[in-house]
């Protein structure tokens, strides 16, 4: 999938806002022979604007690579839909926030997708409990930390070590921040925030990211290609000023 990436010499202070949803060629062949990291090719598929942001985010998650969505709840269903299948099987956090719950149990169980809701309680391991709840269908164990609104708390690494091979973790940290908690140092293999919350900081957009590894992001990268959950460049710009001061 190409990704614009600024020329050596692009560094300005300030990351002007691209609006470009098209780009023109020459001909066929400049679009098949130049190299993808240098030209732009379709605005639902890449942005400058977004670039910058992609690339701080992927930094403070200490991740290969980023993507960024319309939404947090965008970053969550594309992220879901990109890895699992009818008879596959979820087990996830849930006392989450109300909307993931309602895609992953019922959305999902639409399209032949099982899942376990885990609440948390007090007079019982929460973690454990998630373990337990694995099976050999098991794709994906989506957990929030901390949770929204409750704030329950999760072992990350508990989990990830008792993980049977081809299941993803996959960590909603947007209550932490990355200040907080980088799931990643702890398992995770995908990072999830609703960027308006503290990402965004000021109460004035709207966006989701999801941060992981180039190989899973790619995967996801396709997904976001078709779903079309994109952030504006405008949204885009806003987040980067938000995070400007926190990843140079």
């Amino acid at each position: 999938m190409a990704r614009f990436k600024p020329p050596s010499h692009y560094n300005v202070c300030v990351e002007p806002i691209h609006r470009a949803s098209s780009y023109f060629f020459e001909s066929a062949q400049t679009i098949n022979s130049a190299p993808d990291d240098k030209i732009g090719r379709y605005g639902r598929y890449g942005n400058p604007t977004w670039l910058q942001v992609e690339n701080k985010n992927a930094k403070l998650e200490t991740a290969d690579d980023a993507l960024l969505f319309a939404s947090g709840m965008s970053a969550i269903t594309t992220t879901l839909l990109a890895f699992v299948k009818p008879q596959d099987h979820i087990v996830f956090t849930g006392n989450c926030y109300k909307h993931t719950r309602s895609f992953i149990s019922k959305f999902l169980k639409d399209y032949g997708i099982q899942s376990n809701s885990i609440n948390c309680r007090q007079d019982e391991d929460i973690s454990q409990s998630i373990i337990n709840a694995i099976t050999d269908k098991t794709k994906i164990v989506f957990l929030e930390i901390p949770s929204n609104p409750h704030l329950y708390l999760v072992d990350i690494k508990q989990i990830h070590d008792r993980l049977p091979p081809n299941c993803l973790l996959i960590v909603d940290s947007t209550l932490a921040s990355p200040v907080n908690l980088s799931p990643i140092q702890f398992g995770a293999d995908l990072v999830i925030h609703s960027c308006t919350k503290y990402l965004g900081g000021h109460g004035d957009l709207l966006a989701g990211s999801v941060a992981g590894s180039a190989e899973l992001i790619e995967v996801i990268r396709n997904h976001r290609n078709m779903i079309g959950g994109i952030v504006d460049p405008q949204c885009a710009f806003l987040l980067n000023r938000s995070l400007d001061l926190t990843v140079r």
